[in-house]
């Protein structure tokens, strides 16, 4: 068991995104053989498990630029 525990963590910090998938798939299949939950509530389950991924994925990635414009840029539209 510890080493299932210790493959899942590892798996989990280099994919964080894969868990949510997993756990929205079974979620949903557990809906679909009826699990009692509405799909309301499934759905906010989801989306707050989805909140929590993407933010601890956040914290594990490092941006490649900076994403501010420069001061000496200047920005224009495109004409339609």
């Amino acid at each position: 068991m510890n080493n299932f525990v210790e493959a899942f963590k590892a798996r989990y910090e280099r994919e964080p995104l894969l868990f949510n998938g997993v756990v929205a798939a079974v979620l949903a299949l557990g809906v679909s053989f009826g699990l009692p939950l509405t799909q309301l509530q499934a759905a906010g389950v989801d989306s707050v498990l989805a909140a929590i991924a993407l933010y601890i994925t956040r914290t594990q990635v490092t941006p490649v630029a900076d994403a501010r414009i420069p001061a000496n840029l200047t920005v224009t539209s495109i004409p339609k």
